[in-house]
C-alpha cells in the first residue's frame, strides 16, 4: 500500500512537472507571436 502511493505522488510530481513546462512554453509562444 505505502509503495503504490509512493508510486502516485511520483506519477503526480513528473504529472505537475510536465504541466508547469508545458504552461511556460505557451506563455513563450504568446510572447513571442505578439
Amino acid at each position: 500500500m505505502c509503495i503504490v502511493f509512493y508510486d502516485i505522488k511520483e506519477i503526480i510530481d513528473v504529472v505537475v512537472s510536465y504541466y508547469k513546462l508545458f504552461l511556460v512554453l505557451k506563455l513563450y509562444v504568446v510572447v513571442v507571436t505578439t
